[in-house]
This record gives C-alpha cells, structure tokens and sequence, in this order.
C-alpha cells in the first residue's frame, strides 16, 4: 500500500502519524502524539503494524533504514513525497525488526520521485469544535532541475495547543464506576491526614478528611469526619490537571541534491534532514505522603504527639497524629515534563546504470552506494516537584502548614500547639516554602548512528529464453550508540512526587552490525512467451545474513547474535492478464537490544493486576528488573498467499486480498510483565515453578518480592486477511470519480508464554495490564472507504473509517458490573466521517484567436499572457480546502482498562471533530 502526499492531504493529516493511523494494520499499543504514559510520554509516534509491537516494524527514509527518524512525528510533510507499507515481512529484504513489515518514507528528489520543481507554499489553521486543540501549519518547499542537477529545499512549522482531560467527558473523571468501572482517584490530597484512636472505634474513622476544606488551622478531631474513598468528593480528581492530548511544536528543514555529471552512469545524491520538537506533558500536581515524625513536628499541629523517639501512641485513646496526606495543588502547580528533541539526519552517496549490449552475461548492471550519519540530543526538564527533605524542614520550622484545606489560604498567622495544647501564634507561607524546596530535574539522552551500506543490481544471462535473471548483492555496516545523562539528584528518597524520569543512570551502549544480502528473480514464463494459462511466472529467492556485536561500555559487557540466514522464497502467478496470484514465505528475526541486554537491575514497584489479585498487588519490597544478557533472539516465520485482480471488463479497478500468518518463538518479555507472569505461574503452580523469583510473606503468603529480569518466553500466533481497493473512473463532462478502500480482519492473535500456562487469546479484547504480552486492543475488523470526485479543479473527498467493538479489560470491572451484567463489558465499535471540499485556481485555458476570413492564419496562443486578468494571475495555481474530520463529533469509546484517558491512544483520537482551512499556492 502506497500513500501519496495528495493522499495525506485528502485524509485531513497535519502529521504522519495522524495519517498512518488511518491503514487498516495500524493496531495494537504504540506511541502516538496521545500519548501521556504516566508523564513520560514524550510526543513520539511510532509505527506498529498487526499489533506486533513497534520494535517489529522497521521505518524507512528512501529505502534505507532510519533510526531517529523511527520517531514519524519528526518527518515533516513539506518534506515528504509517498510513503510505501510493506506488509507481511521484509527482513529478508531489510534486516531485522521487519517481522510484521516496513513502512518507507519517500522524500522529495528520492528514489522513484520524478525531481521536484517550481514552488508551493500552504498554510493551514484548524481546530476543535471545543476549541481546545488548535492546529498552525505552514509549509513551503521549491525545487530546480535540468538533465544534470536537481535541487530541492523545504521547511515547515507546527503548533498544536493541547487537550487537558478535563476537557472531554470521556476523560474528566478518574472515576468510571458508573459505567462499571472502579474509582481510581487518589487518596492523596490537602484535608486528609489519619490519628489514633480507641481501637473500638470503626477503622474509617482513623483516616480522616477536613469538613471544611477552607479551614486553615483545624484544632483537633471534631473539625474533621471520616475519609469515603467511595464518595464522589473525597478523593483527588487528578484527571483535571492532566493533559491527555499535549502540547506540541516542531520545525523542519530538509534540503537534496542530484548532479549527473555523466549521465545515467554516475549521480552524485546527497540530503539533509533536521527536525526540533517540543513537546510538554502535563500530570497532577505533586502529592506527598508525610509520615508521624514529620507530621508532629509541625506546630500547628493540634493532635497529641508520639512518645519521643518513637512512632508509638501515648495510649490506646489518645487522639495522636499518624500521618498527614498534600498536594502542593496551589503552591507548585501541575508537574510538567518538556521534552526538546533535536534529529539530525545527513546522506550521501552514488549510484548509476549501464547499459550492456550484446553482452552474453549481463543485460543491465547497476549500483548504488551510500553513508547515513543521524544524531538525536533529546533533553528532559521536569518540574512543580519538590525535595521532600527540604520541605519536611520547612514543615518542623513552621513555614508550611500540611494541616490546610484545599480552599484554605496559602499563608496567614495561625496558633501553635504543643501535644494537643495551643502555646501561641506564628506565620506560615506555603507558596514561599514550597518554592524554597522546588525541584527542577535535567536529564538528557544522546544517540549517534552510522550506515554504509552498498550494492550492485541487474540482469544475469539475458539472452535466455524468458530475458534473463534480475539480481541485487550487497552489503551493510552500521553502528548505534546511546548514552544516557541523568540528573544527578537521587530521585526517589528526596522527592515528594517521584518523578518518574530522574530514574537510575542507564550506562553507554553500542551496536554494531554487519549484514550480507542477495535477491534473485526469476522469471519461468513471460506474457511475450505467450503459455495458454500461464501468462507469467516468477519466482523470487532473496537471503539475508546479519551479525550483531552490542556492548554495554560503562560495565565492559558484550553480546553478539547472527540471525543464522534469514530466506525468503515468493511465487507469483498471472494464469491470464487480469489477475494475479502470490505467495510468499520468509523468516525474520529480531535481536534483543542493548537495554534489554544490559540495562541494570533496580527497584520498582508496579501494581498488578490479575487472578492473584484482582483488585490489585503491589509487592512491599518491590520489583527487582534489569537487562539480561542470556537472552536469546526472537525468531518468526511468516507466510502469506493473496491474489490481485484488474478486471478488463472494469478498467480502473484493482483488487487485492491477502491472507497472512506470523508465527514468532522466543518472545523477548519486558521486565514488568514477566514479573507478572511469574507471580501467575508461581501461584497456579502452588509456588513450584519460579520459586527462587517470588519470596513470600511467611504467614500470609503474600508475595513481598519479585526478580524479574528481560526475559524470552514462548510464542505468538498471528494471521489474518488483509484487502485493499481502489476504483477510477473518468467522464468525459462529469469530472473523474474515484473509491477506495482497505481492510484488516483477524482470524487469530494470540500467545503461549509458558507452556504449562496454555495460549491466551487476545482477538476481540483490550488487555494492558492483568496479562502478560498483552498487546492493546486487538479488534476483529478495521478498515476505511473513501470517495472522490474532481470536476474542474473542484474535488470532494468523504472517507468513513471503522474499528469493530471489543472487550473491556475484565480486571478494571467492578465486582457488581461483572454480577449483574456478566463477565464482559463490550466497547462499541467506532464508525467516523471525514469530509473535505477543495478548489484549485487553474489557468485560464487559451483559446485561438478568431480570424476575420478563412485566409487569415490563426494564433494558437492567443490570447497572449497578458491578456489574461488581474485575477486568474493572482489566483492561478492557488488550491483553497476546507475540511471536517470526524463530522459528527464521536468520542471514542470508553475503555476502562485504558491506563491513562479511558481511550486507547494507539488507535483512536480525543480530539474528536476537527475543521480546518488551508492555502495552497504552486508556482
């Protein structure tokens, strides 16, 4: 599947990705510019295709592997000529982490583009109906060519405002139990805090909440009443602080050249591709939990105090003070990350033609060889945290009052109290306090990579009977290196929030990889040949070789990993002219990298949910993850068979249909989710399988502690039908009309991580969390209709795309929802309509001028250039669009088990209707 830069337009995409998400076998959990990930995400769009994961689908920039650029948020659209998506596996072709396929980016003066020339500029403003996502893109790029050069420049600007969860119902609320779901607001918010009391007295009313949530200087237990953490007030609302869409900028430039000096025997190319983007994620301010010392030692402290030196009570009813629970809402704010990433990308290279005549051996040969260097710095800045040692001082000296409401005034002169009883008065400022403990966070990554790759093509033999034999061989180097630069600031003791990215230092990787590779096609029969039944048949042969050497240099490790020889075998068959069959069957393979390898261990501590809890774990001693470097690679095979039909009774019409089949072993687990499935196994098998992984609590038995390294488990069992159309159909007075389509069912999808735990299928369900391997939503059908007719520069465009409806994920189910309704909850299928309307300005046609008798020659230019008007010069080349996505303003469906918005980022968008306008002007 091809999309052009028209294609793009027509979709109403302002990005590549936004356009991706689009094709039918764009599914399954990936990171998109939805994504928010906890504050971590960072703006980045990855390609996943058949929900195999993004680090099985391999990014392209003219036929040649990119590595920063995997990021397609960063490749502008000025840039940018068609974008081509192999499907079905490419390692063969590629190299690894082609499994589920590739998708090549084409640029302007790339291979297969006609070289640009003349100019274009377009301009674009859209937005929500809400108008909360407001979009300015302008772009403009020019180009010059004769028979020797080629020049092309472009650039680009973006800027999209962000969405906040509280801007759309889907997402306001962290409590879904109305639909069925469970209330994940948190307990953590200014007014709470808990104190001893008798113990006859009922354990809610240990944890407590101010009853006036402007008080700022309660004066014991009769100002507070028990916490409901089923109530729809108590608990914290985080959802109206985070954004759930974030703000963006990015800029682009990107400038190529082709010089001939030689003609088609030597092209000198090269290019140059820059792209900054900005991106902020926004989450709930900063919570902290204070423990009895540091609550005691505040003075506004009305509650009598521990015995000295000890966390014990005075006695058994004494109202003494436990623990105390803030957010600095009002002092610092939302947190924020602001990501600044910076890619480089530079290319060079040559290649050419000849033409052999009257040569026994070789019919054509030509060649191609190239060198890529691509750099990315990214830089993280997080702040609105705080340094918990510093405001727990603050809170000893008096100057931050942990006893506020949520209303109450942020500083003020209040009385102190010594053990319960009132001593005096003294001044706090929360907001001056708060500021004298901020925490501002720099991390930074850095990535450098190289290419040189080479390879020569053409025909062998051609003097056989079918033509010959087309050919390529080549060869490839490159080598990736990735440095991490925390902050140096121990981020989990000192920090109130725990910010997630201030995390351990990761240390300095490098790869390298060495590749050999060669295709054959062979051609048994030509339509020249003229077989009854068999007009053509080809087969093809390509195989691939790849060594891979990772090195962990801060710790003097390595690693190295050979695919073994990856084939693949295709036959394709045309028994008449219009139709098609084909089918193939390769190998791929993807090595483990350099942080799956070497990452080291630390600490975490997730929370896990599943048929061991459903209501959710966290182990109190945490969850030991790393890298593992006795891992192995991940090995797949992928069939697939399809025909493809051009009927000549309805020219314009082609037909495509393919059935395919990846079956993958050895699957490389993460480190959290093979942390669950060990907590799964261990407690189906009664604590027999992976006893030395899991230690248990003695009395309770509940597991305290998980190792979990990166880990290979079992397999993976994908196939389904893939189809695509696509109609023209010119008129000689109504202009050209046009359809098109595509389409992704699913028959399987599913994975066996350990043998004794059996296959769970995924198809029709959305899991996250509760199971490992989980991929997202897997939904049975997705696919798109589209409808085009241009008339005399006016063009209408309307596609309606689909998702089938899917299971919820059944751990984020209430206990009642699952009684009354059963063990499903069903999110709806997801049906939107695109519209745009758009008028290109042509030139005024010319016309001969009229002659006053037949004798008379007639001028077949006339009227002459400056005849024309005012007006059809201004406007001519001028192309003005409007357009509405998502016309009639669906939401998409409601996921509970959605971790971040209630919506699965990877497939749909919240920002729901979208109009916009835009200028193009081609000179």
């Amino acid at each position: 599947m091809a999309l052009s830069m028209q294609a793009i337009q027509q979709q109403g995409a302002n990005t590549p990705a936004e356009a991706l998400r689009q094709l039918p076998a764009f599914v399954g959990n990936t990171a998109t510019e939805n994504e928010v990930d906890f504050g971590n995400g960072d703006g980045s769009a990855l390609v996943n295709l058949f929900a195999l994961g993004p680090e099985n689908t391999l990014t392209l920039i003219n036929g040649r592997r990119t590595f920063a650029f995997e990021d397609i948020n960063a490749i502008p659209l000025a840039a940018l000529s068609r974008v081509e998506v192999l499907q079905h596996g490419a390692s063969a072709v590629y190299g690894a982490n082609a499994v589920a396929g590739a998708a090549n980016f084409i640029l302007l003066n790339g291979p297969g583009a006609k070289p640009y020339e003349g100019a274009e500029i377009n301009l674009l403003y859209g937005n929500t109906t809400d108008r909360d996502a407001r979009v300015l893109q302008g772009w403009m790029r020019g180009g010059i060519a004769n028979k020797r050069l080629a020049v092309v420049v472009a650039a680009e600007f973006y800027d999209r405002a962000a969405i906040y969860s509280r801007d759309r119902e889907i997402s306001a609320d962290a409590d879904r139990r109305e639909l069925g779901g469970t209330n994940q607001r948190s307990p953590t918010a200014p007014g709470r805090l808990s104190f001893r009391t008798n113990p006859a007295v009922a354990a809610t009313n240990r944890a407590s909440i101010l009853i006036d949530q402007r008080e700022n200087s309660p004066s014991g237990p009769s100002d507070y009443r028990a916490y409901n953490p089923n109530s729809t007030t108590d608990p914290f609302n985080f959802r109206a602080f985070t954004a759930t869409q974030p703000a963006m900028e990015k800029q682009s430039y990107y400038a190529a050249a082709r010089y001939k000096p030689f003609g088609e025997t030597l092209q000198l190319y090269g290019d140059l591709l820059y792209s900054q983007r900005v991106y902020e994620n926004v989450v709930a301010p900063a919570n902290v939990l204070f423990d009895t010392r540091t609550a005691s030692s505040s003075p506004y402290n009305p509650f009598l105090n521990p015995v000295p030196d000890t966390a014990a009570p005075n006695s058994l009813n004494d109202n003494q003070l436990r623990t105390i629970r803030y957010r600095t809402i009002r002092e610092l704010g939302p947190r924020r990350s602001r990501f600044d990433h910076a890619y480089w990308r530079f290319g060079a290279g040559m290649n050419g033609n000849f033409a052999l005549d009257d040569n026994a051996v070789l019919g054509a040969l030509g060649y191609d060889a190239g060198f890529i260097h691509e750099r990315v710095d990214n830089e993280r800045v997080d702040s609105g945290d705080f340094f918990l040692s510093t405001l727990q001082a603050e809170v000893g000296a008096g100057n931050f009052n942990p006893f506020l409401g949520e209303r109450a005034p942020l500083s003020g002169t209040i009385p102190t109290y010594t053990n319960g009883i009132a001593t005096g008065t003294a001044t706090y400022n929360n907001v001056a306090a708060a500021r004298r403990a901020v925490f501002i966070g720099h991390s930074s990554i850095d990535e450098r990579h190289y290419l040189i790759d080479g390879r020569i093509f053409g025909t062998l033999f051609p003097r056989l009977y079918q033509g010959g034999i087309i050919f390529a061989l080549g060869s490839e180097y490159r080598e990736n290196s990735r440095a991490e630069v925390p902050d140096r600031t121990p981020f989990r003791l000192p920090l109130g929030g725990q910010l997630p990215a201030i995390s351990v230092p990761l240390p300095e990787y490098r790869q390298e990889v060495t590749s050999f590779f060669g295709e054959l096609a062979i051609p048994l029969t030509t339509p020249l040949m003229q077989v009854p039944g068999v007009r053509s048949l080809t087969v093809g042969v390509a195989f691939r070789y790849e060594e891979f050497e990772s090195f962990d240099l801060g710790y003097d490790k390595s690693a190295t990993f050979d695919n073994g020889g990856s084939p693949r075998i295709a036959v394709r068959y045309e028994p008449v002219a219009d139709l098609a069959l084909r089918a193939s069957w390769g190998k791929s393979f993807r090595p483990p990298d350099s942080q799956e390898l070497f990452e080291p261990q630390r600490v975490t501590f997730p929370i896990f949910f599943g048929p061991f809890s459903p209501f959710g774990l966290q182990p109190a001693e945490g969850v030991i993850v790393g890298g593992n470097p006795d891992l192995r690679s991940e090995t797949s095979d992928t069939y697939s068979v399809g025909v493809v039909a051009t009927p000549r009774f309805l020219p314009g019409l082609t037909l495509s249909a393919d059935l395919y089949q990846i079956y993958t072993r050895d699957v490389i687990l993460p480190s959290e989710d093979f942390a669950e499935l060990v907590l799964i196994a261990n407690g189906r098998s009664g604590g027999r399988l992976f006893a030395d992984h899991v230690i248990r609590e003695e009395g309770t038995n509940l597991p305290i502690q998980v190792i979990a390294l990166t880990s290979n488990v079992s397999k993976r069992l994908v196939n389904g039908l893939d189809v695509s159309a696509a109609y023209k159909v010119p008129t000689t007075n109504f202009g050209t009309f046009a359809v098109s389509a595509g389409y992704n069912y699913f028959f399987t999808w599913k994975t066996e991580a350990l043998r004794s735990l059996g296959s769970t299928s995924f198809l029709g369900d959305y899991r996250d969390f509760d199971v490992p391997l989980a991929p997202g939503a897997i939904p049975y059908h997705k696919g798109f209709i589209r409808v085009e007719h241009e008339w005399k520069g006016l063009n209408v465009v309307a596609t309606t795309n689909y998702i089938s409806s899917f299971n919820d994920d059944p751990a984020f189910l209430t206990t009642e929802y699952l009684a009354t309704r059963g063990e499903q909850r069903t999110v709806s299928d997801y049906i939107t309509l695109d519209l745009q309307l758009s008028y290109e300005f042509r030139k005024t046609a010319e016309e001969p001028a009229a002659a006053r008798d037949a004798k008379e020659q007639i001028s077949p230019t006339a009227p002459a250039e400056n005849d024309r008007s005012a007006f059809d010069r201004l406007l001519s080349g001028t192309t003005i669009t409007v357009g509405v996505n998502n016309a009639f303003d669906r939401n998409p469906p409601t996921v509970l088990g959605a971790p971040s918005d209630n919506y699965d980022t990877s497939l749909y968008s919240i920002r729901n209707r979208f109009y916009y306008a835009s200028v193009n002007r081609k000179f």
